[in-house]
């Protein structure tokens, strides 16, 4: 998803195979460029537009890490508000943005419904559990508890068509040498 701490020990692995091979090479993760940012952007925009009115909100929730590339998620929530999707919000589980700036983000916007979507290749543990989960600290169970109707979406990134075109560009892309 993002050239975090797994990609960079990818990396590494890579790296000493070098010269054991005619030609090695690893694509970038879904957001390793500029352009991926604004494509992923738009990829959301449309699944999501379904779901959007003037009275919704849309949360994802990544994973988040303590590796610098954690400010990705801030970034792209930027992005959504610059442009101007202002009920467009990004979190993480595992740091900064987390449910509390959610939950701060859409207090005193003329929201009713929330809606929680994974920012994640898959819909597994984080997305069931710490985004879904019945508990009394999920991120619907804390939205809920403010007043708000919930809905959960969990259906992971590489479910949708056009982000498993976004690796296989990347793929294409080491393939061309570029």
């Amino acid at each position: 998803m993002i050239p975090g701490e797994e990609y960079d020990g990818m990396m590494s692995q890579v790296e000493s195979f070098e010269g054991r091979f005619h030609k090695i090479g690893c694509g970038r993760p879904l957001l390793g460029g500029e352009a991926d940012f604004h494509r992923l952007m738009d990829i959301l925009l449309r699944a999501t537009e379904k779901q959007m009115d003037g009275h919704t909100a849309m949360v994802f929730m990544g994973h988040g890490t303590t590796h610098s590339a954690n400010d990705i998620y801030h970034k792209l929530g930027e992005m959504f508000h610059k442009a101007g999707y202002s009920r467009y919000f990004v979190g993480t589980v595992e740091a900064e943005p987390d449910i509390e700036a959610g939950l701060e983000a859409v207090e005193g916007m003329a929201v009713k419904k929330v809606v929680l979507r994974p920012l994640m290749i898959v819909a597994g543990d984080h997305a069931n559990e710490d985004m879904a989960g019945s508990h009394e600290d999920s991120w619907k169970s804390r939205f809920k508890a403010k007043g708000y109707e919930v809905e959960c979406v969990l259906e992971g990134l590489g479910e949708l068509e056009e982000i498993q075109g976004m690796f296989l560009d990347h793929v294409k892309a080491v393939l061309e040498g570029v």
